[in-house]
């Protein structure tokens, strides 16, 4: 596969011979290759921020050995995250990632330059003795490296609750973030978690390690749970700060002041767990007058309800220059102002919790209109209650039509709403020619429904929905092939579509008539080149997988190409939105 990507590209790049080898191709369409091949690419974040990847090092491990060409490219990839446990082997518990090289490993090796990000574990309770600092100056004084971006490091604490106190340690913690800052001079981001809750005390050691390490920072992340009154950052000097990522279990009047502060720098806002009402905080003063974060073009904002009730009347808009929103939670405003930027509107990503009330007052101020999102590239709504309440009745269709307006512009439109019944809402969207990708799991659509989706969405290349196994002509769990043969004639649909996702319900317990409809549907879509069908139990998937394989292999469908080399995904995990709708209505 990896061969007929290069080979392919090599007339994008003007390249006459065909027969040349993939070393020449330019480094960065070989890296890109390399994260397509390895499933990097499914997890790029969707606003382009320098987030976390999901991606186990190891599953790049395959392509090492293809030549050496490759593997300088694949070093970027496969060394660019290391750890450095300066604690206990039960330290390395604490990471909540995919197992990570050694630190030591990489530097032994030669590939110390290929590293981007390195997690330090610190035995907080041994922080500043001279054991400690002995087992620094073995593992990091040797490491030196100016490609490390960012460090991340992780406090280690055997009790339930730890404090950092200078006392007579000042010195050797002064020379253990001086050890940090000397090995990797070029850092910018530096992020600092614990396994454990900060007692309210003397936490001047916390604030001196948050301060002094990586010196030249513009980004800073924290998940640390304080508990009680306690000072902050110090806050001295213009703001620098670029990026906040910040994770409490208390919002304080020192977070909420923390972040005002970079309000004329901030970049990016990342804010879980905080509350509505400290949210409303960070957009006024103490006067009550109107905060404005000028710069700000990412909000990631998880939200969580508070006793009181939004009320903020803001005079004008938080975030002129925002291009991504991603509000999780709940929304936490009484009014669209968190989608009003700059003229016109810079939105690109917008993620938006609905419910039937909120609903209501964005449909009333016109907020779904596409003409307000020129720029509009990916839409998601997900509603916090049931999605049942609205899909079941008239006003339900019409509130998913509304809803829909927002991704008329979109080349992508996500969705948790539940619809049961497709025909009266696909009457009712309106078509988008720019949609390429639409994903709404619960979504039912039967094989009648599938060519007004593809007239009204012609570009439409991957979706993703509920299937009701159903179509005109034809009720037999297994369909003859005569029918088949007269469906095929007479039903072919025309269409982009080269990806269908198909997602599994509590009613499909026949699967061998679903798997004859999933695939009679494949068949009537020449366009498509590979199904994904998601059972809605994991145990589910041995008896799709041999039904499928069954239906594919039928006599009527042996002189359909796209059908013999339909490529079949049969998955047994769920992405966010299917975790959620199955806590919240659990398999009976």
């Amino acid at each position: 596969m990896l061969y007929s990507c290069a080979m392919s590209l090599f007339s994008l790049f003007n390249y006459s011979s065909p027969g040349k080898s993939i070393p020449y191709l330019p480094d960065t369409v070989l890296l890109r290759l390399v994260q397509y091949a390895a499933g990097v690419h499914m997890h790029l974040p969707a606003c382009h921020q320098n987030t976390q990847t999901d991606q186990a090092p190891r599953s790049l491990l395959p392509y090492m050995a293809v030549c050496r060409t490759w593997r300088s490219v694949i070093g970027v990839l496969y060394y660019r995250e290391a750890v450095l446990n300066l604690g206990p082997k039960n330290a390395l518990d604490m990471l909540d990632r995919p197992a990570l090289h050694k630190a030591a490993w990489i530097v032994q090796i030669g590939h110390v330059s290929d590293i981007r990000r390195l997690h330090v574990i610190v035995p907080v309770g041994a922080l500043g003795t001279s054991a400690l600092n002995s087992i620094v100056t073995k593992e990091l004084t040797p490491f030196w490296s100016a490609n490390v971006l960012e460090i991340i490091l992780h406090l280690h604490s055997e009790t339930p609750d730890l404090e950092i106190k200078l006392g007579s340690r000042a010195d050797r913690i002064a020379w253990f973030i001086d050890t940090l800052n000397y090995a990797m001079p070029r850092a910018t981001s530096l992020s600092v978690m614990n396994n454990s809750t900060m007692r309210a005390g003397d936490l001047t050691g916390l604030l001196e390690i948050i301060n002094k390490t990586v010196p030249s920072k513009r980004s800073l992340g924290f998940e640390l749970d304080l508990q009680g009154q306690h000072p902050f950052l110090t806050m001295s000097g213009p703001p620098v700060l670029t990026n906040i990522s910040i994770a409490a279990r208390n919002w304080t009047d020192a977070h909420i002041g923390f972040v005002r502060y970079h309000c004329d720098t901030l970049r990016t806002l990342t804010v879980h767990n905080i509350t509505t009402w400290s949210f409303e905080q960070l957009l006024v003063d103490g006067e009550r007058s109107n905060i404005v974060y000028p710069n700000l073009m990412v909000l990631d904002a998880e939200l969580r309800l508070s006793m009181q009730a939004p009320s903020l009347n803001l005079q004008r808009t938080p975030f002129p220059a925002l291009r991504c929103l991603r509000n999780k939670g709940f929304y936490p405003f009484n009014s669209d102002i968190a989608l009003y930027t700059g003229q016109p509107s810079t939105l690109e990503y917008v993620r938006l919790p609905l419910d039937t009330v909120l609903f209501n007052t964005l449909s009333a101020s016109n907020a779904f209109k596409s003409r307000k999102y020129p720029v509009l590239r990916t839409a998601e709504v997900f509603f916090n209650n049931s999605p049942f309440v609205v899909a079941e009745a008239v006003q339900g269709w019409s509130m998913f039509a509304t809803i829909f307006e927002i991704a008329e512009a979109a080349k992508v439109f996500r969705c948790n709403i539940r619809v049961n019944r497709s025909a009266p809402v696909l009457i009712n969207m309106r078509p988008s020619f720019s949609l390429e990708h639409l994903y709404m799991p619960w979504f039912g659509i039967d094989l009648a429904g599938f060519p007004l989706l593809c007239l009204k969405f012609p570009k439409l290349r991957s979706v993703a929905c509920t299937l009701i196994d159903a179509i005109d002509g034809i009720s037999e769990d297994m369909p003859k092939d005569e029918s088949i043969q007269a469906a095929l004639s007479t039903k072919r649909i025309r269409s982009k579509l080269a990806i269908l996702e198909i997602f599994g319900e509590t009613w499909v317990r026949n699967y061998r008539r679903f798997a004859q409809y999933v695939v009679l549907l494949v068949a009537l879509l020449p366009s498509v080149k590979e199904l994904v069908y998601w059972p809605y139990a994991s145990e589910e998937a041995p008896e799709a997988k041999r039904q499928l394989t069954a239906a594919l292999n039928r006599t009527a469908y042996r002189d359909m190409y796209h059908v013999k080399n339909l490529k079949v995904d049969i998955k047994t995990h769920y992405t966010y939105l299917e975790d959620v709708y199955r806590k919240q209505f659990p398999l009976q």
